[in-house]
């Protein structure tokens, strides 16, 4: 109630631009969203509507302990359904199962089996095992509120479904003062996201969800980002219930996993954050180089290096040394040789696969396959990238004189339609 008087507050004043509609989203696999919403009239990008903060659905003091903000978020929205007609948030509780269910974001098993063998598929199982680490959590929060979580209602089943709608309608809303929260937002949730957005559904000002939208035209629908997803994350979170840009997604990376006496023997965590161990269209990130500068330093380079974070850091744009160096490129060059020659089927039988229309019928497994050629297109950029890199490196003559006869000459890479 609280959330339909704020619209409609919004509305008055002349805010909003945009009509809601029942509707059903022919892209979906499983149930489809019914309800979306479209443009009441041309867009500049400007702000949608204000929302008041206690008419979003927030993390309550019973999910403190609960974890990650989403698990937290989705206890909550069992909590309120479980309520009933008596939860203040009851139409938009029920607006969230109804029109943008779980099931409306879910792929099938054979989409996910066309990602095997592929990085893709890895962010897919890191998403199950997220949602089992969230019932694992999910169950600590009810045994310490059992007159609050009931053991009939709270079930797994029930869990995951309150998860799947959560990661796919709520949003992390930044503030001027860069503090975050995370919220399901009435009106907001029915935003389309947008892989090439770089407008935020929703920030924080003044102490209120400002919900804003991508430039559009009458009768479009409206679109924004939920969040800095890779395609595949946006597959794991959307399935097909999102826009997928034909432009290049700098989401996108294929990430690097150290052995884990490695990582900590070294201490890589000093050159940044684990997730930004990767190779992107633009090559290894600076993090990717620094920890595989500080792998490969012998025993003086390590001692003169490992006391001082700032020497650390240092090796994201600097090289320890030449031999150190030329261990780096080696690396390199062999993880992404031993990658493109490991995919179960090459650029070429992917864009047939495509261009042949077998996959219109089956618009997950047609999403999942350009998902793997554009990762194979950004394996293929990332080795240009670092010959380059590695050329500007060690000089013309040094680079040739180790690595002329192991590699192939810098390929063209088509850029992949979405």
């Amino acid at each position: 109630a609280r959330a339909l008087a704020a619209t409609d507050d919004a509305r008055a004043r002349g805010m909003v631009v945009a009509r809601v509609e029942d509707w059903e989203d022919e892209r979906a696999v499983g149930a489809r969203r019914t309800r979306g919403a479209f443009g009441a009239r041309e867009g500049k990008g400007e702000v949608e509507t204000r929302i008041a903060r206690d008419a979003a659905l927030e993390r309550g003091a019973t999910t403190a302990g609960a974890g990650k903000d989403e698990w937290a978020l989705a206890i909550e929205l069992m909590r309120e359904r479980a309520k009933g007609g008596v939860s203040a948030y009851a139409p938009f509780v029920e607006s969230l199962y109804e029109h943008t269910p779980a099931r409306a974001v879910e792929t099938s098993r054979a989409a996910r089996a066309r990602l095997e063998g592929h990085a893709a598929a890895e962010t897919l199982r890191e998403y199950e095992r997220d949602a089992e680490d969230g019932w694992r959590a999910a169950r600590r929060t009810f045994e310490t509120f059992p007159s609050i979580f009931s053991v009939h209602e709270f079930t797994r089943a029930a869990f995951e479904e309150a998860l799947a709608i959560v990661r796919a309608n709520s949003f992390e809303a930044r503030s001027e003062d860069g503090t975050r929260a995370r919220a399901l937002v009435p009106m907001a949730h029915l935003l389309l996201h947008d892989t090439g957005s770089e407008v935020p559904c929703v920030k924080i000002v003044d102490g209120v969800f400002v919900i804003n939208v991508d430039e559009h035209e009458e009768g479009d629908e409206l679109s924004c980002s939920h969040g800095d997803y890779s395609d595949a994350e946006t597959f794991a979170r959307f399935g097909v219930s999102a826009f997928y840009s034909a432009e290049k997604n700098a989401r996108n990376k294929i990430k690097f996993a150290f052995p884990s006496e490695i990582y900590s023997m070294k201490s890589l965590d000093r050159c940044g954050s684990v997730e930004n161990i990767a190779f992107t269209d633009a090559g290894a990130t600076e993090e990717f180089m620094c920890a595989l500068r500080l792998a490969s330093a012998n025993e003086t380079e390590w001692a003169a290096i490992s006391k001082s974070k700032a020497s650390v850091r240092a090796l994201r744009k600097k090289p320890l040394s030449e031999e150190s160096e030329i261990a780096v490129y080696e690396a390199l060059f062999a993880t992404l040789t031993e990658l493109l020659n490991s995919y179960p089927s090459s650029d070429n039988e992917d864009e047939r696969l495509l261009q042949s229309r077998t996959l219109q019928s089956a618009p997950d497994e047609e999403r999942a396959v350009t998902i793997r050629l554009r990762e194979k297109r950004l394996a293929l950029s990332s080795l240009n990238a670092v010959q380059y890199a590695g050329r500007q490196q060690l000089g013309g003559l040094l680079f040739d004189k180790h690595f002329a006869d192991v590699l192939p000459s810098p390929v063209n890479v088509r850029q992949t339609n979405g």
